[in-house]
């Protein structure tokens, strides 16, 4: 017993109603700053689907991917000379300890957000009368 009212608050803090039930029952500070850290765990990939399968990205994509290949085909030395010098500048520039750095500030940053949200989420007494009418234990 104990387990599943552990899973179930587990599935009540960390979940997402649909926006009809949001509309309904509003987000609290606490929820809203905790979503606002949170974002990259929730958001991003809803963000990444709608901006790579955008009908103008993919066309710029496929424009760019075009002209690589008939530089190729065309001028192979020359391209091929072109992409290692800026392939090596790009390798030259990166710091490894800046990008761990930036990571762990994201993973620190989107944890702090998950926990703020789900805290918010359980002092949210009109969600969590809600969530418990559903037959669910929270």
């Amino acid at each position: 017993m104990a387990s599943s009212r552990f899973r179930n608050n587990l599935l009540f803090a960390l979940g997402k109603e649909s926006l009809e039930t949001r509309e309904k029952i509003p987000l609290n500070r606490i929820e809203k700053i905790g979503d606002k850290f949170a974002w990259f765990a929730y958001d991003f990939r809803t963000f990444c689907s709608e901006v790579f399968f955008d009908p103008r990205v993919l066309t710029i994509f496929f424009t760019l991917l075009s002209m690589i290949f008939v530089a190729f085909l065309f001028y192979p030395s020359t391209t091929w000379s072109v992409c290692a010098t800026i392939g090596e500048w790009i390798v030259n520039h990166i710091n490894g300890k800046y990008i761990r750095f930036c990571l762990w500030v994201l993973s620190e940053v989107t944890v702090f957000g998950i926990g703020m949200r789900a805290f918010g989420r359980f002092t949210n007494e009109e969600l969590l009368k809600s969530y418990q009418e559903q037959g669910r234990v929270a």
